[in-house]
């Protein structure tokens, strides 16, 4: 058990692979060079050497600015072609100098910067004279006559025509300030004031055109002061330009056109550049990505005044022979260049764990939780059985599990051709084998069920035949596997399925919750750790079968004896007064008992002292601090007995809502006349899908990911880890040191 690597053929790994640190030795002046082939080796995972000096202070972080401004132009050239619509066209990698990256990336940038002026002030201009175009026409409309700074009558409000020299404003304004306009000018001109509005649509915007009648230039220039400061577009009714008779419309017309045609080959302009800038969008992109990380790399190093580097980074194992080859290609290239292993007793190396399209999906699930410690068991490995496992359970249904197996495998088949279309899409992808086993495991608690589409299923000739209104049990013949179908349809059927799927649930957590418990001895035993297998691991070993397991046990011989008696009040007395058994349902019962109940007492006693104890024998200081985190730990645990077993009831109360929820939608849309199939079939086919395959599914998803996460994690599972990220560029992960 010293070193236990299991490498299943379908690539399951156990633990993660065995790590070597190595110093490795470079030169200054081909520094760059060196970690470039390196990089595109992705075999080094660098440790960062300079984590006291403060990021201003490192010695290539200017350089790291430099490029980022770069970068920063590159994204928003990449926005650019988002916003226009246009497809990546080359994503081959084609060789380019860094310079040259610099150089076109600015030339571009600055072209599409300048059209991009152009755009924005051809539009302004554009609006400007809309406006304008939208205030004569509507004055003209409004006065009915060529205008002229002075009105001879104004009727309102049906009073007599009144001779003055009235001035007038005409202007357009946005819709959500018209009433604010309307309000200042009233109050701030103490009614020395008439507004005229109406709703006006300019460049598909919804806006107000105005006309303000005022007495007096005081007035009128208060007026245009109020208007400007709430962002109206006014005109000068004096101002020679703005004519509105025929001709002075047409010409702003005549411009608008023209500017249309100018906007028109600007835009033009704009999306034949971005094609050309598509084209090498992935060889800007590959080689400014590229270049941020060596810099990166090269603030881990230490470089000494003179011109050695010197680098500390992790590698595999098993690419030792491999490095020796890539070192020795280098240094033909670029000069001299060695490396050392040294001893990583102190630090902790990295976890790398091999996966492949089966295992990824659950590798990435349990890392959500935490990447596992280096050398510990893989919780991702037994995730690959348990999560579907737990997942069929609750949603254990032949006809379910046929369609989520049917989605899987379309999934699995159409996997290269819909990758990469949309988000959500790709995150069903990614979980494409999680669907598959789901959808078998489905399948396999639909027989044991006996349910398919939530109605009975019926395999096997039933152990019961019916007589009257009764069923009477066939001697010397028992239901071959599964649920009999006639309790679904007796009085009795609803109680008896909740009775058997609630204890199915809590044996289902029984050998979930031990497997953990006995993935925390492995550990231990790994790593050679004896203290916590005997004080630690086995106390709550023998705590858990004297509590769980003794429960687990009593409901099997229940239901092989037939007893009368509750499970529950058998397991309450054994540790209550006056501890008596008052119906032995099996000899020595009072003794056993009590045999467990004090293996439970010393195993709990045992895991509060014990562990400290032996610490303080070492050496340890702090023994109150000890005591009191072990004291917390064993509480924790006693409490999480109850806590996480009563938690795998879920199986049970999901099993029967899925069940019940199927069964509504079968018995109201299936179960009835066949003249209605043209309208239900469909409402039900829609409902299955949505509300069952898709809402239920993933709540079911939800469910199974908990226990997998806290009940079975937390007996054994550390999840401290790092991941190994060598240095690479192909990929948009930072290396930074974790």
């Amino acid at each position: 058990m010293k070193h236990i690597n299991f490498f299943f053929d379908c690539g399951i790994t156990m633990q993660s692979e065995d790590m070597e640190l190595i110093n490795i030795y470079l030169q200054k002046d081909t520094l760059k060079s060196v970690l470039t082939d390196l990089g595109n080796e992705e075999i080094i995972h660098f440790t960062n050497l300079n984590k006291k000096i403060s990021n201003e202070d490192l010695l290539f972080n200017k350089q790291i600015m430099y490029v980022e401004k770069y970068k920063s132009r590159l994204l928003f050239m990449m926005d650019e072609l988002e916003k226009l619509e246009i497809e990546v066209g080359d994503q081959n990698v084609k060789e380019m100098e860094i310079e040259r990256v610099y150089m076109e990336l600015e030339k571009k940038y600055n072209i599409f910067m300048e059209l991009n002026e152009i755009k924005k002030e051809t539009k302004a201009n554009m609006e400007l004279l809309s406006e304008i175009h939208k205030i004569l026409e509507e004055t003209e409309a409004f006065l009915g006559v060529n205008s002229n700074a002075e009105l001879e009558t104004i009727e309102k409000n049906n009073m007599k025509n009144i001779k003055l020299h009235v001035k007038f404003i005409p202007g357009i304004i946005d819709r959500e300030k018209a009433m604010m306009l309307n309000k200042v000018l009233i109050g701030a001109m103490r009614r020395n004031v008439i507004i005229n509005s109406k709703e006006v649509t300019v460049n598909g915007k919804e806006k107000i055109f105005f006309i303000i009648f005022t007495h007096g230039e005081s007035s009128l220039y208060r007026a245009k002061e109020i208007c400007l400061s709430l962002g109206a577009r006014i005109i000068d009714p004096l101002d020679k330009r703005f004519n509105k008779d025929e001709k002075s419309l047409l010409s702003i017309s005549s411009l608008i056109s023209q500017l249309e045609v100018v906007q028109k080959n600007n835009i033009s302009a704009i999306k034949n550049e971005a094609i050309a800038i598509s084209n090498k969008i992935y060889t800007y992109k590959y080689f400014i990505e590229r270049e941020i990380k060596l810099y990166k790399t090269m603030n881990f190093l230490k470089i000494s005044s003179g011109e050695s580097v010197v680098g500390e980074a992790w590698i595999r194992k098993s690419q030792l022979n491999e490095l020796d080859k890539i070192i020795n290609f280098i240094g033909k290239s670029h000069g001299r260049i060695a490396y050392e292993i040294v001893s990583h007793r102190d630090l902790t190396p990295p976890t790398f764990i091999k996966t492949n399209a089966i295992t990824q999906s659950f590798q990435d699930m349990t890392d959500i939780f935490g990447v596992p410690s280096y050398k510990e068991y893989n919780a991702a490995t037994f995730s690959i059985f348990t999560f579907p496992f737990l997942y069929a359970s609750m949603f254990g249904d032949v006809g379910h599990g046929l369609i989520l197996t049917l989605i899987g495998i379309f999934l699995i088949y159409r996997y290269n051709a819909m990758k990469g279309k949309q988000e959500i899409l790709d995150m069903l992808l990614n979980g494409r084998y999680m669907m598959l086993f789901a959808g078998l495991y489905s399948i396999y608690f639909g027989f044991l069920y006996s349910e398919c589409i939530s109605t009975p299923l019926s395999l096997f000739p039933s152990q019961y035949s019916e007589s009257g209104s009764k069923y009477i049990r066939k001697g010397g013949y028992i239901y071959p596997f599964g649920i009999d179908p006639v309790w679904h349809h007796s009085k009795e059927g609803s109680d008896f399925s909740n009775n058997l799927k609630m204890k199915l649930s809590v044996v289902i957590g029984f050998f979930h919750m031990s497997l953990g418990l006995v993935i925390a001895f492995m550990n231990s035993s790994y790593k050679n750790n004896k203290s916590k297998m005997l004080f630690q691991d086995l106390p709550k070993l023998l705590s858990f079968y004297s509590v769980i397991g003794y429960m687990i046990f009593l409901i099997f011989f229940k239901y092989v004896t037939a007893i009368d008696q509750s499970i529950m009040s058998i397991v309450v007395s054994m540790f209550t007064p006056p501890f008596k058994v008052e119906e032995p349902i099996y000899p020595g019962q009072i003794i056993i008992q009590r045999i467990i109940v004090a293996v439970f007492l010393i195993s709990v006693i045992s895991f509060h002292i014990s562990q400290p104890i032996y610490l303080i024998i070492q050496g340890a200081k702090d023994s109150l601090d000890l005591f009191l985190h072990y004291v917390i730990e064993g509480i924790e645990f006693a409490i999480g007995l109850i806590s996480h077993i009563s938690s795998y009831l879920r199986i049970w109360a999901v099993s029967l809502a899925h069940y019940q929820l199927g069964n509504i939608l079968f018995s109201y849309l299936i179960d009835v006349s066949w003249m209605y199939y043209i309208v239900t079939v469909p409402l039900w086919a829609l409902f299955t899908f949505f509300l069952i395959m898709a809402l239920e599914g993933v709540s079911t998803a939800l469910h199974a990911m908990r226990l997998n996460w806290i009940e079975f994690n937390s007996k054994f599972y550390e999840g401290e880890g790092y991941s190994f990220r060598p240095l690479q560029f192909n990929d948009e992960e930072s290396d930074d040191e974790e």
